[in-house]
């Protein structure tokens, strides 16, 4: 963990390189003195809080100036750490900076580890650790949607929620407590069918919050789209209408795609990441065979799977079947159904491809998919792709409908996911009139897990492996 909580420590909290303004910051006990040191204007100034300080920055041994600076004071319970604070602007670029940085540290600060400053505010009581998580998720913000609702964990929208099935199991086992004291005068305190009607809703609140993680991993990874089919179905050719330029190789010979290609378009705000793939067949080239085995890797993991028919010549609902067979996957819903190549058979219609489908997923004992999961395409006709790309449109303007995420990391779904199982059990227990204090033991661990989310009950290594995480400087 961080070496001493006492010290003051300093940081250029802005990335190094070229750029307008370069600035640092100070946290600590001793950060006004130590920086009115290197800055004699300040000597002369009644400083105040909040306000702002104009002068040059200077060797206090030599008298030599080292860049013209503005100087911000924060005093102690104004500041982002809520210690005595300080920040220094100037100059952009290596060095003005640094050297600003390394006449601090030889005046006896610390230089800062990564998150320091962002743990000092949590330890200090002006963020809980959910908040602190928070900050990072927002700097690591890939899009506008993920920045929103990082900014949100920041203000402690998932903290009052998590705090609120806090309350209501500190309430349940305050009465299982009192059910237990009075146990052997035979009286029931509080009725055990109720208590069971809270640790339900309990149950519920945390599947609510479990259910939003889902969500917020499609808006920090992006929707993952992968294009499945035999080979020289006009997989790559879709591929390249789509990201509109010459990303893959496209000939009229079979298995020219050997490896999978990945780009990404920006569709709603989302990053949305296509993938070609190597064609689905039975191959004795054992790099095509690779190729086959990273197609099939690619589509188990992907939210919708592009499965592409080449309808322009003697195209079967066999070939449906065949490739339905190949791909391997439990759920049918995240496949799109794509026939392609239609100017090569104008006569093919979305009415014909649907009864193919249809009679295809009947031999399978399947229910076939929505007719809105059809798709008529052709790389040379641009505008047949506008349905397609619709689809995925409208997907991604549905995510955004509703309950927003809430939990935006994976610490904080596993530990969750922890306490629900643990208020199952204890919702079995009550339902098989258990004793009470093994009812209470299950809920007394849902209550710890979630102390562990907001920090209220944390080790060095948790704290470590969240604020190691962080940049230098933050």
């Amino acid at each position: 963990m961080f070496r001493n909580d006492e010290d003051t420590i300093c940081a250029l909290s802005t990335s190094p390189g070229r750029g307008a303004i370069a600035v640092l910051r100070v946290s600590g006990n001793q950060s006004l003195s130590a920086v009115t040191r290197f800055c004699p204007f300040l000597k002369n100034s009644k400083i105040q809080s909040h306000q702002v300080y104009y002068g040059f920055f200077q060797d206090f041994e030599n008298g030599k100036k080292i860049d013209e600076v503005l100087v911000t004071y924060f005093e102690k319970g104004r500041s982002f750490t809520t210690e005595p604070s300080v920040e220094i602007s100037c100059h952009g670029g290596l060095q003005s900076s640094y050297q600003i940085l390394n006449l601090l540290i030889s005046s006896g600060l610390r230089l800062a580890e990564p998150g320091e400053f962002t743990y000092r505010a949590f330890l200090n009581g002006r963020i809980d650790l959910t908040q602190a998580e928070g900050i990072l998720s927002l700097i690591e913000s890939q899009n506008k949607t993920m920045a929103q609702l990082s900014l949100r964990q920041i203000e402690g929208e998932g903290s009052v929620l998590l705090k609120s099935i806090e309350k209501k199991l500190i309430e349940v086992l305050a009465q299982l407590e009192a059910n237990i004291d009075f146990s052997l005068e035979e009286l029931e305190v509080s009725s055990l069918k109720e208590l069971l009607k809270q640790t339900k809703s309990i149950y519920q609140e945390i599947q609510t919050l479990l259910d939003s993680y889902n969500k917020a991993c499609l808006f920090k990874e992006g929707l993952f789209v992968a294009l499945a089919g035999k080979p020289n179905v006009g997989k790559s050719s879709l591929f390249n209408a789509v990201l509109k330029k010459d990303r893959a190789i496209v000939t009229p010979q079979e298995g020219t795609t050997r490896d999978f290609l990945e780009e990404t378009i920006n569709l709603e705000g989302l990053p949305v990441t296509l993938v070609d793939t190597a064609g689905l067949r039975d191959s004795k080239d054992c790099i095509e065979q690779e190729g086959i085995k990273n197609a099939k890797a690619k589509i188990a993991k992907a939210h919708f799977i592009f499965c592409m028919f080449d309808i322009s010549k003697n195209f079967l609902e066999a070939d449906i079947t065949n490739l339905l067979n190949r791909l391997n996957v439990k759920n049918f819903d995240r496949c799109l159904f794509i026939a392609n190549k239609t100017d090569l058979n104008p006569s093919f219609n979305l009415k014909l491809f649907y009864t193919c489908i249809e009679k295809s997923f009947a031999s399978l004992n399947i229910k076939a998919p929505g007719k809105d999961k059809c798709f008529l395409t052709s790389a040379k006709q641009k505008e047949s792709l506008i349905p397609l790309i619709n689809f995925l449109k409208q997907f991604i303007t549905s995510q955004h409908q509703g309950e927003s995420a809430v939990i935006l990391q994976a610490r904080h779904f596993d530990l969750l996911t922890k306490a629900q199982g643990h208020t199952k059990k204890a919702m079995t227990m009550f339902k098989e009139k258990k004793d009470l204090e093994f009812i209470a033991f299950e809920l007394q661990e849902v209550l710890l897990n979630i102390y562990n989310i907001l920090g209220k009950d944390f080790d060095d290594q948790i704290l470590d492996k969240v604020f190691k995480q962080f940049c230098l400087g933050k």
